[in-house]
């Protein structure tokens, strides 16, 4: 991912809104171009996490 492209596509409002699980750099700097902005939400690698999502763990990997 490219996080500068992506944020520069959200300033000129190329793209609406961006979802993401993952940056290149972990943890991201306080200064990140796609942190706190409004039209985008960044999960901590979570974004599968779901009652749901646990129960299909537990039975595809035990």
């Amino acid at each position: 991912m490219d996080s500068p492209a992506l944020a520069d596509a959200l300033d000129r409002r190329a793209i609406a809104f961006a979802a993401l699980d993952v940056l290149e750099t972990e943890p991201p700097p306080p200064n990140h171009r796609l942190i706190g902005r409004s039209d985008c939400v960044i999960t901590p690698h979570a974004g599968f996490l779901s009652p749901h999502s646990l129960a299909d763990l537990q039975r595809d990997y035990t």
